[in-house]
């Protein structure tokens, strides 16, 4: 009797107090052999890369987008529900609209939208086997699915909304709720990209075949477990001559059986290329030459025995202290705002989206100027003010009819997280707010002009956005 009572006692514990927090934790990213790239120019790779296999992955914040187009490829496991992709309305809530797979059938759709539910879904879906993805979504005619460049499901007007915020997207779980994840997907997932316009049949199709369009990338991932946003822009300007010279060393170790040892002198092998007299086929920009140095090119072999940041050590020699110092007529150029659309690790993109929202917050995530004129509301109040950053986190503004301060503040210039300067489409009453953590504000009465008392308040003040 007592026995029973205690076995109960401890399921009843477990389903009621622990059970649902087991959610709370994150399966941690894994990664397997990855899919081999396709065929381009008639040149085949001979190497795979890797995949994501297993965990939560969420990507670097974008913004909102009014039409766009996102390419994945994925291999499911086995029948088991997952969600492959994800990209979140309301984290608190677990709204979002999922691809999910289960039992052979692909469907996408936000499950908890209250208002005029929809779900696409695409059937006859291969197990253990790579499959091309397509979500494509244009105002006009929503969103439509493609299965391996075949149109499966097409969406109706409206259904995703004037714009999408891929603020909060993610590939291999489903979010139910703020930090709460569960439905993982079992299979692999790989190379994704996602563009700013939709895209019709004919570049579905050339997408499947490897093709790049580079001018509406937005971001992409090709799951190489890879901190490509650091490691691939090397400052030029401010050399690092210590890795600059390990490169050199784990070139010397590593690629001299077919290059010279200078880089300069014709190579021992003849297929191999002469730095300083050809050009880069594969590409001469650092990300671009990591993709031969981890599938391999024409004839040369995946360099798998170097890790990917050792990658870019001898990646960046071979740029830095051959190509540009003896041929800089070779040298490819490569700016840093073209990492912006690279992948981090995945243990650092949650934390880079908490950053870029939280520069968004105190008004520093873009170059707004020294001054904005906009109406404030909240702790200082104005239909027609102007306020200036002062340096160093410290803000005033005035109204500027009547040219008196209504306030200042510490602590950054103003939130523009909520507003069109950082939302592509903004919800309807919201406003800029004025980031205080401590506000300055004049309390004026009748009678009492220009003679009001000051107070310190750690409310925050609201500032109208358009």
């Amino acid at each position: 009797m007592k026995k029973s009572y205690l076995l109960r006692l401890i399921k009843y514990l477990f389903f009621t107090l622990l059970f649902p927090f087991t959610s709370l934790f994150t399966h941690a990213v894994e990664f397997e052999v990855g899919r081999t790239p396709p065929t381009k120019n008639n040149l085949t790779s001979l190497g795979s890369g890797l995949a994501m296999s297993k965990g939560y992955y969420r990507g670097s914040p974008i913004g909102e987008l009014s039409g766009w187009t996102l390419s994945l490829w994925f291999e499911a496991k086995s029948d088991k529900k997952g969600d492959l992709f994800g990209i979140v309305r309301n984290e608190n809530n677990g709204e979002a609209y999922r691809l999910t797979y289960e039992n052979g059938t692909l469907s996408f759709g936000d499950p908890k939208q209250k208002n005029r539910p929809w779900k696409l879904m695409v059937k006859g879906v291969e197990k253990e086997k790579w499959n091309h993805l397509v979500i494509s979504y244009a105002q006009a005619t929503g969103p439509a699915i493609y299965l391996n460049a075949e149109k499966m499901a097409q969406g109706g007007r409206g259904q995703m909304g004037y714009a999408t915020k891929f603020d909060h997207y993610h590939f291999g779980a489903a979010v139910h709720g703020k930090g709460k994840y569960g439905d993982y997907f079992d299979g692999k997932i790989d190379d994704f990209e996602l563009h700013n316009r939709p895209f019709d049949q004919e570049e579905v199709q050339k997408l499947n075949h490897g093709t790049s369009f580079e001018g509406s990338l937005m971001a992409f991932n090709d799951f190489e477990n890879v901190n490509h946003r650091d490691l691939a822009y090397f400052n030029s300007a401010k050399p690092d001559d210590d890795y600059l010279e390990a490169g050199r060393k784990l070139y010397l170790q590593n690629c001299t059986a077919c290059h010279s040892i200078d880089g300069v002198a014709p190579p021992i092998n003849p297929l191999a290329r002469m730095f300083i007299k050809h050009k880069m086929e594969n590409g001469g920009d650092p990300y671009s030459m990591f993709k031969t140095l981890t599938y391999g090119f024409r004839n040369m072999m995946p360099s798998v025995q170097l890790n990917p940041t050792d990658r870019y050590k001898v990646i960046h020699y071979l740029r830095e202290k051959i190509i540009k110092e003896k041929s800089p007529e070779l040298y490819v150029k490569f700016d840093q705002s073209a990492t912006y659309k690279m992948p981090k690790s995945p243990d650092t993109t949650g934390n880079e989206a908490e950053r870029i929202e939280e520069l968004a917050r105190q008004g520093y995530l873009r170059d707004y100027g020294k001054a904005l004129i906009s109406p404030v509301v909240g702790n200082a109040k104005s239909n027609n003010a102007l306020t200036i950053d002062l340096g160093q986190k410290v803000t005033i503004s005035y109204d500027l009819g009547t040219m008196r301060t209504i306030g200042a503040w510490t602590g950054g210039f103003l939130d523009f997280s909520g507003t069109l300067h950082h939302r592509l489409r903004a919800a309807h009453g919201h406003h800029l707010l004025a980031v205080a953590e401590n506000l300055r504000r004049r309390h004026e009465g009748k009678g009492n002009k220009g003679k009001g008392s000051s107070a310190f308040s750690s409310e925050t003040s609201r500032e109208t956005g358009y």
